[in-house]
């Protein structure tokens, strides 16, 4: 029992008024609320500031990761003695320990009036809860390692002792429930690439029982009554109901399974909830813990009871990793896909075309793939397609719903009648475990001939935008590249200039590039009008050719040309095209060559 003299108020008071003494030092200190705690534990430490300058700005640790932090609240305080003004002000955090060990922040620093001040923060030490016979908690999961997509279950199994008079109910008091905290059926992030299949209190809710039946508190899921109710309202519900409301813990009763070990009466109580893994990695759950007292001893007439001290129990962590599937046996022709069942298809959207016309193959995966696990698919490697095709652009992919599609743009090299080949494609099946090989089936594709063909003219012919840029870079003559190189990165130009576009127009017969201002002999002036209105296709195609800004926007103007000036609308077309279709028009020789020459560039 303290006591206290008749002077203790009095200069209690003059101390908290007044502040301290006259001439006092400044000073900075820092303490912890416990040296030694449980792990899991949280516990306070408070960094205090005392004297007559400002601090300037928060203090720093030099270890703030040693445990998980919140905070700081801040709170301060000012006096007056006899003139001279000195203040107090105090940071405190809450710190959480997470595993066994030292927590060690180091030294605090603070700067007032431009001097440094340090306090040494003491260590604190979290070890296990100190052994007791009444309480067991432990955590595991079903699997070790998964698979992208797949399921596993984590499940909490709390065993405590139960004397035997109690007739196998739980050991808990009614009045009394102890604690039970799972953090990953708090919700929210943290618990690496795994989701909850389930909302955390839809996985537990049908266990609930109504307060003052034995069972346990279950993290903070509570429930709020509404005031408004009780007292005749019908209640408001909503946020009223949550803002007027108060809390009142969920009590929980999980289903118990009642055995003996070394002579002592235990019930089992298992929570369990089911996980996703959403990709690669590991997803870790920290530890369980059990806080509160249980029902050690019941008298004889079974009614009295008598409770044992509060006692703590915690659950190692577990950790699950997320790994792709095996690398033995693992075929050339894997995309990384994972799922049950595949049946790909492939289509091209016409079925006959001439050599150098750009033509799209799609490619359909239909089946029970993980979409987040199918990845790029090379078409190339496939003997027989590198042979006959050039890719033009990259692949697209444009999913059906669940169901990955690609789309790849290609030009036939070759002549005749072709085969887009059984493209061989590698999943591994999540439920047999073990890698399946399918194919797709052959399609068709006849291809026309073209007079003098040269593949390697074929602007396209790259099948990455790398190769793209290194075709472009290495162009040369009177066309710039639409893309060049530079310090600055990829910088966007103009893909044909002012000279190229003279060369274009100007190097090509009058009949070719000037038929509405050079009408022939035997039309006169109605030739001549026609010829005005067609002359707009110039200056259309010119504008088209300066704001382009790949060679696919370079050949659609100049097909546009053709198109308008006179009727010729060539698909896909190549420079030998220009050359035949100047050629069928009058124009040929090094006009021609020179015009085929400036848009292969």
């Amino acid at each position: 029992m303290f006591r206290f003299s008749r002077f203790a108020f009095p200069a209690a008071f003059a101390a908290m008024v007044l502040g301290p003494a006259p001439g006092a030092a400044d000073s900075f200190t820092a303490s912890v609320s416990q040296r030694e705690v449980v792990t899991g534990d949280p516990f306070r430490i408070v960094l205090e500031w005392q004297g007559s300058g400002a601090a300037q700005g928060e203090p720093a640790l030099e270890n703030p990761d040693a445990a998980p932090l919140s905070g700081p609240s801040v709170s301060s305080s000012m006096f007056n003695y006899n003139g001279r003004v000195s203040q107090t002000r105090s940071w405190s955090w809450t710190a959480f320990a997470e595993r066994d060990g030292e927590i060690d922040f180091g030294t605090a620093k603070i700067v007032v009036g431009g001097r440094t001040y340090t306090a040494e923060i003491p260590v604190v030490k979290a070890g296990p809860p100190p052994p007791q016979p009444f309480v067991r908690l432990s955590m595991a999961s079903d699997k070790a390692e998964v698979l992208v997509d797949e399921e596993f279950t984590v499940a909490v199994t709390l065993d405590v002792a139960a004397p035997a008079r109690l007739g196998g109910a739980l050991p808990f008091a009614p009045r009394n429930p102890p604690l039970l905290r799972i953090p990953h059926l708090g919700g929210g992030e943290g618990f690496g690439p795994c989701r909850a299949v389930r909302e955390p209190f839809d996985a537990v809710k049908d266990f609930v029982v109504r307060a003052g039946l034995p069972g346990v508190r279950l993290n903070s899921f509570a429930r709020r009554d509404d005031p408004f109710e009780a007292m005749g309202f019908g209640g408001f519900g909503g946020s009223l109901h949550s803002a007027f409301g108060e809390a009142q813990p969920y009590v929980f009763a999980f289903p118990a399974e009642e055995f003996a070990e070394n002579g002592t009466n235990y019930l089992r109580q298992t929570v369990a909830a089911t996980f996703r893994a959403e990709a690669l990695g590991e997803c870790a759950f920290p530890a369980a813990r059990f806080e509160g007292a249980v029902i050690a001893h019941v008298g004889a007439d079974g009614r009295s009871a008598r409770l044992s001290p509060p006692v703590v129990a915690l659950s190692p962590g577990v950790r699950v990793k997320v790994v792709p599937p095996p690398a033995a046996g693992r075929p050339d022709a894997f995309f990384g896909a994972l799922g049950t069942s595949l049946s790909p298809s492939v289509s091209l959207d016409t079925q006959s075309c001439r050599q150098g016309d750009p033509i799209e193959l799609t490619l359909r995966l239909d089946g029970d793939l993980v979409p987040s696990t199918v990845g790029k698919i090379d078409i190339f490697s496939v003997p027989g397609i590198a042979e006959s095709f050039r890719a033009w652009g990259d692949a697209e992919r444009r999913d059906d719903g669940a169901v990955p599609v690609f789309h790849f743009k290609v030009r036939p090299v070759a002549a005749g009648t072709l085969e887009i080949p059984p493209i061989p494609l590698a999943y591994f099946d999540t439920v047999e475990r073990a890698y399946k090989v399918v194919a797709t089936d052959p399609v068709p594709l006849r291809v026309d001939p073209v007079a003098d063909f040269d593949p390697s003219a074929l602007f396209a012919a790259a099948a990455t935008n790398d190769a793209v840029q290194r075709l472009l870079v290495a162009s040369s003559g009177p066309v710039a590249p639409s893309i060049s190189l530079s310090d600055a990165g990829f910088a966007p130009r103009r893909i044909v200039s002012r000279r190229a576009l003279a060369a274009l127009f100007i190097s090509a017969p009058a009949a070719w590039l000037f038929p509405g201002l050079l009408p022939v002999a035997g039309g006169g002036i109605s030739r001549s009008a026609a010829a005005l209105r067609k002359g707009r296709a110039r200056s259309r195609a010119e504008a088209a050719l300066r704001s382009a800004d790949s060679p696919q926007r370079v050949m659609e103007a100049v097909r546009a040309l053709l198109r308008d000036r006179w009727g010729e609308d060539v698909p896909g077309m190549t420079p030998s095209d220009l050359r035949e279709a100047l050629a069928r028009h009058g124009v040929g020789g090094e006009d021609a060559r020179r015009a085929a020459a400036l848009v292969q560039e």
